[in-house]
């Protein structure tokens, strides 16, 4: 068989392909360990050498993963020493994931057999190569305006008809635009200085993996084309201007990455993505938006339709891990629906990966959007937007910006992650799966979901109010008279609130939740309350949830999941950080996972307060090999890895061992199975 594999740009609608080599000599070398246990002692065994994380990072894991798992064995770095020997043998590193373990390089084939059978090596595969598409000009015919109505806040200019199909312009009536929202983008290049369309935008990072600077735009070596995609898929989600375009989450804030270097003659490497992608989720951001496809096509090299199970694919296996760390990832369905490929592209095979479709402006099915089901039988896409005569903006090689319609689910896409920011500024406690089903469970065909349009058409109004109503405008005041503060909001729901069910739980200090009475200010809707509270010299530990019951009773807690989440305030006092203050309420050891275990495990533990903890290894004579922790630690839950080494730092046989946890009040063992 011959295969052809691609990277699509993919609002270019056309079939026409360039071929493939297959004479590579840029490789993927997967290693069997990160050397850990010369990472341990370089720190301490609870405690090995982490890179540095921003706090933004660890607040949004807090969301899906325990105290004890951020940082996690996916932040530790590659062992040094397994990169020297490939650099000694002539391979220069292009990137190093953390997360898959792995680098890629460029090297002559003639050595690729030396690395494979080096000891700390598990695989090695070439990096996918893929060429890019040049896009064609839209038929006239697709060219369309679609005068918006008088009911809205804001003019909406040509980008009317594609925000109003999903409902966007309903719900930024309610005062969302996503800001306080994070977004990543990652695409071929961003033009955004000095044009209007881009002048309230915020950029706060930007990087260019290709020539590794700071630069998202292009540079002497670059297409002129170069940065055209990118700043056409970031202005439909994060431009403004009124009368003429505005973005679908325009008052978020956004990370630029440049991925790939466009070039007739050149292939494009799917390292550089993964690279990207692990930038991003350290920055912080809550959501990726990305509309590059990875496409794979009956030609003869490496990736087949069976390996679109969301287990294989470097993308998409990148992707999945992102969102179990708490980010929402999109990405476009692809555009291959006419093609012999038909399917949907990577990373969209990802079960934690939101794949988004194309309609035209009827809501009907874009010809060119990709369909699954993935390999494993999972349908796809997730969702769909208009995908069909969207309004962009376009830099021109003179410095200049101008107008353009174009189709494609690249433009889908970014339609699509701007309505899960809507959803984030509305509920920041959300995990990436649970925006995932406010999306789909609110669409169109929610009830009877296929391969073609997955759940169905985005409606970003229901989305917003999936979850239950949402807190607005909330405004601390001082009152020196009286010496106590004064909080107003605003409740935003979907249905009538009942005003005398509405209660403020807070706690100024982390201790016992205290109640307070509502005032109501204004009815309905988007109803204004104020509770006035006890003057507290410090605000950095106070927190909150409010409950209520709408008019046909049922009853909501915001953030939801609360009492054991509730709200705090940052820094700034802007934005409302969801925070999880519930202790455990007695002690336990839990099971190790996995068991049996091949070199490492993990062992979780609770501990209702604060507490001397020591965990001890015994093998199943009673003798004590391992001291693996002692230290003190605060309330809640903890966890720590085994890496099968004794006191010595030496490898323990296979064999049944045991965990003991004690504390001054608690003593628990369990048994675990090393299977070398």
């Amino acid at each position: 068989m011959n295969i052809k594999i691609r990277l699509i740009i993919i609002f270019c609608i056309f079939s026409a392909f360039s071929g493939y080599s297959a004479d590579s000599s840029r490789y993927w070398i997967f290693f069997q360990d990160k050397q850990l246990n010369d990472q341990l002692h370089k720190g301490s065994k609870s405690n090995p050498t982490y890179p540095e994380i921003s706090g933004r990072a660890m607040r949004r894991r807090a969301k899906v993963l325990s105290s004890s798992e951020c940082p996690d064995i996916y932040d530790l770095p590659l062992s040094a020493d397994y990169i020297k020997t490939l650099e000694d043998m002539g391979a220069i590193i292009i990137v190093r994931s953390r997360w898959l373990n792995a680098v890629s390089v460029r090297i002559s084939k003639e050595k690729i057999t030396d690395i494979s059978d080096l000891y700390f090596v598990k695989s090695v595969q070439p990096v996918h190569r893929h060429h890019i598409q040049i896009p064609l000009p839209l038929p006239d015919l697709m060219k369309y305006s679609h005068q918006q109505q008088d009911s809205h806040t804001l003019e909406y200019g040509g980008s009317f008809s594609q925000l109003d199909q999903i409902n966007v312009p309903e719900t930024h009536d309610l005062g969302l635009s996503g800001e306080g929202v994070f977004i990543g983008m990652i695409d071929s290049g961003f033009d955004t200085e000095g044009y209007r369309i881009f002048s309230q935008t915020k950029i706060m990072n930007t990087y260019d993996f290709y020539w590794d600077d700071e630069n998202p735009a292009n540079e002497i070596g670059d297409s002129t084309t170069q940065h055209n995609h990118g700043t056409m898929t970031l202005s439909v989600i994060g431009g403004y201007q009124e009368g003429v375009l505005i973005g679908s989450a325009y008052g978020a804030s956004y990370a630029l990455a440049k991925s790939e270097w466009i070039s007739s003659e050149t292939q494009l490497e799917e390292d550089l993505w993964v690279a990207a992608l692990e930038w991003m989720e350290g920055l912080g951001v809550d959501i990726v938006s990305s509309s590059l496809g990875y496409g794979y096509f009956d030609n003869g090299f490496s990736y087949s339709y069976e390996d679109l199970n969301g287990d294989v694919c470097v993308t998409t296996v990148a992707a999945d891990i992102a969102a179990k760390k708490g980010v929402t990832v999109l990405t476009s369905a692809g555009n291959e629906a006419m093609d012999s490929w038909h399917y949907i592209l990577s990373p969209a095979d990802g079960d934690s990966v939101i794949a988004v479709g194309a309609v035209d402006w009827n809501g009907e099915i874009a010809s060119f959007s990709s369909g699954g089901p993935t390999s494993d039988g999972r349908i796809k896409p997730d969702v769909v937007a208009m995908g069909m005569g969207i309004y962009s903006a376009k830099p021109d090689p003179d410095g200049s910006i101008h107008y353009v319609y174009g189709s494609g689910t690249s433009f889908s896409c970014p339609l699509a992650a701007g309505v899960c920011a809507l959803i984030l500024e509305a509920h920041p406690e959300l995990t990436p799966m649970q925006v995932r089903n406010a999306l789909r469970e609110t669409a169109d065909r929610a009830d009877i979901p296929d391969n073609q349009y997955g759940w169905g058409l985005v409606d970003a109004y229901q989305a917003v109010f999936y979850h239950g109503p949402f807190l607005s405008d909330l405004h601390f005041s001082h009152d020196l008279m009286t010496s106590s503060f004064q909080l107003e909001f605003k409740i935003q729901a979907a249905k009538q609130v009942s005003e005398s069910s509405v209660r403020f739980y807070y706690t100024p200090d982390g201790s016992e939740l205290q109640t307070l009475s509502v005032a109501t200010i204004v009815s309905g809707l988007s109803g204004q309350y104020s509770v006035s509270m006890p003057f507290m010299p410090d605000l950095d530990q106070f927190a909150f949830y409010v409950s209520l019951n709408d008019c046909e009773e049922r009853i909501y807690t915001i953030p939801k999941g609360a009492p054991d989440i509730l709200y705090q305030f940052s820094a700034e006092g802007k934005e409302r950080i969801p925070v999880r203050l519930r202790l455990p309420e007695s002690y336990a050891l839990l099971q190790n996972f996995p068991n049996p275990f091949n070199n490492t495990t993990k062992i979780v533990f609770r501990l209702p307060e604060a507490e001397n903890v020591e965990i001890h290894i015994f093998n199943i004579t009673g003798q004590r090999i391992d001291l693996l922790l002692k230290e003190f630690l605060p309330a809640g839950e903890h966890s720590i890895v085994w890496y099968g080494y004794d006191d010595d730092g030496l490898p323990v046989p296979s064999g049944l061992y045991l965990c003991l946890l004690t504390t001054r009040e608690y003593n628990e063992t369990r048994k675990m199975i090393l299977a070398r």
